[in-house]
């Protein structure tokens, strides 16, 4: 095969899905030997690329988990505490602004997300409604 040729997002997206209907530990474990075989196969730059496009894949899947993970445990969030207000507050930002980062809204053509301070200034955030919330709580008789 030849490296310019080879696509191994291509190679690694059909290999998944090949896998992902394997029901037995048999077949799985003979698809795994198959996958090694062919591995071994291919010229070391083949190799280099296969690897770094798994690892490539795989971190994406990492971050989009983490992101899903967020978005839900935001969604709870959104239920119990007003969104406006928090975005206003915390932010200086409209409830939009706030909506598109946690539903991941293209924005300039990119999904929308918080950056590392406005992650640190929501969890800060929260935690300041949250010891509000508490300290209320601690009031009523």
């Amino acid at each position: 095969m030849n490296h310019s040729t080879y696509l191994p997002h291509t190679v690694l997206i059909a290999e998944f899905e090949e896998y992902r209907k394997l029901k037995t530990v048999e077949e799985k474990e003979a698809f795994q030997k198959k996958i090694k075989a062919e591995f071994d196969k291919k010229t070391p730059e083949e190799q280099q690329a296969y690897t770094e496009a798994s690892e490539k894949g795989l971190n994406a899947i990492g971050e989009r988990v983490e992101e899903l993970i967020e978005k839900v445990e935001m969604g709870e969030v959104a239920s119990i505490v007003s969104l406006a207000y928090l975005s206003r507050k915390y932010f200086g930002k409209t409830r939009h602004w706030l909506y598109q980062r946690i539903n991941g809204s293209i924005v300039n053509g990119k999904p929308a997300k918080f950056t590392a301070e406005e992650k640190v200034k929501l969890k800060n955030a929260l935690q300041d409604i949250g010891n509000i919330i508490q300290n209320t709580s601690f009031r009523i008789a």
